[in-house]
């Protein structure tokens, strides 16, 4: 196995942070203002994921293939964007502990850590659990900021070879972030997230 391989598996230590010094290279974009999708659009996204999450999450529910292909968007009268979650074909029980009973798969570019690790390896170092789904929310969050269109950034940010362009907010920067925390005890709960400063 190669050792970008191991990194998506095992990660970083969990209290490592990405250190914002991406090489010159990362910061060549093909988009002109602080994100890839404006703010506004951004913050309808997560709201509409995280409400979702919650709501599965409080009948005992992991969504388990959070991605950008289980998202449908809509327009509201006033011309806004209207974003909703869908397919939960494979969605799985979580025990009292909110540990899911199986571990259905999913979609890599978009699993957390540990889903990884229990599909391809059979084990993972943190346990496959509700909490899953609130990475999966930072990969689609990571995606519609910075990384849609460029080959391969999402996997490099995935692995830890490179850190959301500069130009990103850092309150949407650390929204991300904390939702992508490698031990998924310290990612945002739905509750944590929806009340975050960058949500506000």
């Amino acid at each position: 196995m190669r050792a970008n391989q191991m990194r998506i598996f095992h990660g970083p230590p969990p209290t490592a942070k990405r250190t914002g010094q991406n090489k010159d290279k990362y910061e060549r974009l093909p988009y002109t203002g602080a994100t890839l999708m404006s703010e506004p659009e951004l913050r309808a996204l997560a709201i509409a994921l995280l409400q979702v999450v919650k709501v599965m999450h409080a009948r005992g529910y992991g969504h388990c293939d959070i991605k950008p292909a289980n998202v449908l968007v809509d327009h509201a009268p006033d011309g806004s964007k209207v974003f909703r979650v869908c397919d939960m074909g494979i969605a799985s029980k979580a025990d009292k502990s909110g540990r899911l009973l199986q571990c259905p798969g999913g979609t890599p570019a978009f699993a957390a850590g540990e889903v990884l690790q229990k599909i391809r390896l059979g084990k993972s170092q943190y346990p496959v659990c509700l909490q899953s789904d609130m990475a999966a929310i930072g990969m689609v969050m990571a995606h519609a900021a910075a990384f849609h269109g460029l080959p391969g950034g999402l996997q490099q940010y995935a692995l830890w070879a490179r850190d959301l362009p500069h130009r990103t907010p850092p309150a949407l920067k650390d929204f991300i972030e904390q939702l992508m925390s490698v031990d998924p005890a310290e990612r945002l709960t739905p509750d944590q997230a929806l009340a975050h400063p960058w949500l506000q």
